[in-house]
């Protein structure tokens, strides 16, 4: 400590500039912080490499070039004391609201101009403005370090399967549609709790074109990439129980659109199999695709966890598919972000009322799209198996999906969390005589594939109904079992 205290007083007292460190330091944390912020869909190499040249690279290599050119170009010696100052706040505040924002170019004008004014006044203090920023940095790397050993320990044992399943052979084949409405809440949750809405017009529609209802439909995990890893590998994760705060980070997104169980089977069956995405938000990572078709190349999807492709029309995409794919089994899996659920974070929340009021707002657009995709289904492929299904709740009666990490023993907060919506249009002569056993998520494809193949073996393998949460407050941190089978709220650590 004592050798560390003489660098940094040698560091703040001789007249050296340390053109370098100054730049490094105003680039180094936003680099960091985006990285910690949004490491579960940023830590593929391609991304890493990108990273390091756009938020390290090239502005180290502008500022240095442009503090050079101050120093030579007498026309500029206005400027010269004020270089490292104003180069630094330029990097430093640029890079943390694209790393924020995204490229908001209106915020970053408004924010140079009162950063460099503030330069005037404090370039005398730009030696403790880059060890305050080096401090930062080193506070984030603290933060990242376990998210690291994560990624560099964690197991794909979870995926092993207990039978043979992945051999089944289906004895009916019917075009399979599994369309996701993201955090679309089950109707008999939207009657009551926090939504306490009818939501008669859909169901309707719905019924009239022969749709089945299963009341009380939930996921077993809280967001699109736990819940939907889980569905497709037909088993249970739990969160691959984290040994640190926020520590989750596991490649969901390489589990949902890479080669999966459910893929395999579909595939050894014959089927072609489909993902269509109205944003890249699962490709964010850029797994290997292991559907035969994507509606999204890797071209474009962008490398900022916060700047998602352009939108995709999934009507005109799947109008296409069915179209050029006629003569062969197909399998589609659609998802829509929509109604989505109330903000991810305390910070950008409109409060709980507003939260709540926006979901419903979203929930009828979504409910005119839901009818134009079923009707298009069943107009180019009439007797096929559509089935509707969210991924989890919209977290309606929370400011913020972070508050529904705090222990709570309040029903309805916890099947707002959790309620999913599920409907499914059984082809003729198919409807099968264990559908009752459809309750959650992770066993949807199971119970599908059991009934496309007349084995009824493979239910004797079917997962725990069961819905999880980390928990960060309220109790000693871990994950806990929030929904037992038989529907019931119960808060029991998982050792």
């Amino acid at each position: 400590m004592h050798k560390i205290r003489v660098i940094i007083i040698h560091f703040l007292q001789n007249n050296r500039d340390y053109v370098f460190l100054t730049a490094l330091a105003s680039v180094l944390y936003p680099f960091l912080y985006y990285y910690n912020q949004n490491f579960l869909l940023l830590y593929s190499w391609e991304q890493f490499i990108f990273f390091i040249i756009t938020y390290l690279a090239i502005p180290i290599a502008g500022f240095i070039i442009i503090n050079y050119a101050i120093k030579r170009l007498s026309f500029l010696s206005f400027f010269r004391k004020y270089a490292l100052t104003g180069l630094n706040f330029l990097n430093f505040i640029v890079l943390i609201i694209i790393s924020t924002y995204g490229f908001q170019k209106k915020i970053i004008a408004v924010v140079l101009i009162f950063a460099l004014g503030l330069m005037f006044l404090v370039y005398k203090q730009i030696k403790k403005i880059v060890l305050l920023q080096l401090l930062m940095s080193i506070i984030v790397i603290i933060s990242l370090l376990p998210k690291l050993y994560s990624i560099l320990n964690h197991s794909n044992e979870w995926l092993s399967l207990p039978d043979d399943i992945e051999h089944a052979v289906f004895l009916k084949k019917p075009n399979v549609y599994v369309i996701q409405p993201d955090g679309y809440v089950n109707f008999s949750e939207l009657k009551k709790g926090y939504y306490n809405v009818k939501n008669n017009e859909i169901e309707y529609f719905l019924k009239d074109n022969d749709f089945d209802f299963y009341p009380d439909f939930r996921s077993n995990y809280y967001s699109t990439l736990t819940s939907n890893a889980s569905m497709f590998a037909m088993k249970h994760h739990y969160y691959l129980k984290p040994k640190f705060k926020g520590d989750i980070y596991y490649d969901y997104g390489k589990t949902i659109a890479g080669k999966n169980s459910v893929l395999n089977i579909f595939n050894n069956n014959d089927y072609k199999t489909f993902l269509l995405l109205d944003y890249s938000y699962v490709l964010v990572n850029k797994p290997k695709i292991g559907f035969d078709f994507c509606n999204f190349s890797y071209s474009e999807i962008s490398p900022m966890a916060n700047s998602y492709s352009k939108k995709k029309d999934l009507l005109e995409d799947l109008r296409t598919s069915i179209l050029k794919n006629k003569n062969t089994h197909n399998f589609y899996f659609i998802e829509k972000i929509l109604p989505s659920h109330v903000q991810n974070y305390n910070r950008d929340s409109d409060g709980k009322t507003r939260e709540g009021e926006l979901y419903l707002d979203r929930l009828d657009e979504v409910n005119q799209w839901l009818e134009k995709m079923v009707n298009l289904i069943i107009e180019l492929d009439k007797n096929s198996l559509i089935v509707i299904v969210s991924d989890h709740g919209g977290f309606v009666g929370y400011k913020s999906m972070e508050e529904a990490k705090t222990k709570t023993d309040e029903k309805s907060l916890i099947y707002s969390s959790f309620s999913a919506i599920m409907a499914i249009k059984w082809p003729d002569n198919i409807k099968p005589n264990f559908e009752n056993k459809l309750k959650t998520n992770v066993n949807l494809f199971r119970i599908l594939i059991s009934c496309l193949s007349e084995n009824e073996d493979y239910l004797n393998n079917l997962e725990a109904d069961k819905s999880y949460m980390i928990i960060d407050k309220g109790a000693s941190r871990g994950v806990y079992e929030l929904i037992d089978e038989n529907y019931n709220t119960l808060f029991k650590k998982i050792n």
